[in-house]
């Protein structure tokens, strides 16, 4: 009898481990898939990220281009100006430049803002 009573005093000590072992995995499994949503709001947030960050580069390089032919244009009605006769094409030209200067300096300003 007493034989049999430690067997049932084991057996049922087994009966808790199995039973505290269950609760961990299921605590774990939780966790485990917490941790997966997780892993999954980063990877799409990454990719949203590389997206925007795609599109911020295009436009960065459209505008580069933008700045370029301002300052070609510019360098261009540089060139004329000592070309020129009268006074009223001169004025006309450095109107020119002047508005050319400003696109170019607002421009600038947004690639600065996308840097």
């Amino acid at each position: 009898m007493l034989k049999d009573l430690s067997l049932l005093i084991a057996l049922q000590e087994l009966d808790l481990k199995i039973e505290k072992s269950g609760i961990k995995e299921k605590k774990l499994s939780s966790q485990i898939e917490g941790e997966r949503k997780r892993v999954l709001e980063l990877e799409e947030n990454l990719l949203k990220k590389k997206e925007m960050l795609k599109h911020i580069q295009i436009e960065r390089r459209n505008k580069e281009r933008s700045i370029e032919g301002i300052d070609s244009l510019l360098a261009k009605h540089e060139e004329e100006k000592y070309k020129i006769k009268s006074n009223e094409e001169f004025a006309a030209l450095e109107k020119e430049i002047s508005q050319g200067e400003e696109e170019k300096n607002k421009t600038e300003d947004i690639l600065l803002e996308l840097m």
